[in-house]
């Protein structure tokens, strides 16, 4: 992937919500210090179906929004763990997702994949992450919120199952977030069209 600084015109605006529900006991702590958001639009029944039944979801004009989103983990520790003492080396990580809501209410992330050039990190499929190996690169770290894709080749919407999406790619960038508490997944079954 490629992207450049958006250019007069463009829109530089970000919309930003904080966490409806703080974890408060992580099974893990990170950063995050670059993030990339390449979101496509695609009709909601066809996400719909790789959902298991008790997640619906997420519409935003109509559409549901698959998230295509590569960053880089730095300083990842067992909760606990003193920062005085190294966390893993940084390394990549991509994950294809899109927000859905459980029938009970609450809001989430549903992660069609999850790619991540680290050997160690697979192993947190023992706490319900779908982690894979993947062969990522790292780009540079960019200082504005607002993008544009000159370039993007990708094999994880196709291989989730999903047909070409409608539309352009909505993009934004982060400039990083420090101190990441990542909750422990609550695994769903899947459904037979995901399965």
């Amino acid at each position: 992937m490629r992207f450049r600084r958006p250019g007069e015109g463009d829109s530089p605006s970000v919309v930003a919500y904080g966490a409806e529900q703080r974890v408060r006991l992580p099974a893990l702590r990170a950063g995050w210090p670059t993030q990339t958001f390449v979101h496509r639009s695609f009709p909601p029944e066809t996400i719909q179906a790789l959902m298991p039944e008790q997640l619906v979801v997420d519409e935003y004009e109509d559409a549901a929004r698959v998230g295509l989103t590569p960053f880089v983990m730095v300083d990842v520790r067992l909760p606990g763990v003193p920062a005085a003492v190294p966390g893993l080396p940084a390394f990549a990580e991509t994950n294809l997702r899109t927000h859905v809501r459980h029938a009970d209410g609450r809001d989430g992330l549903w992660f069609l994949s999850l790619e991540v050039a680290c050997p160690l990190m697979p192993a947190a499929r023992g706490i319900g992450a779908p982690y894979r190996p993947g062969l990522l690169e790292v780009s540079e770290a960019w200082p504005l919120a607002a993008a544009i894709v000159e370039v993007l080749e990708e094999t994880l919407t196709a291989s989730a199952g999903l047909p070409a999406p409608s539309g352009g790619p909505v993009v934004h960038l982060s400039e990083g977030v420090g101190h990441v508490r990542l909750g422990a997944s609550w695994p769903c079954a899947p459904t037979a069209a995901s399965a």
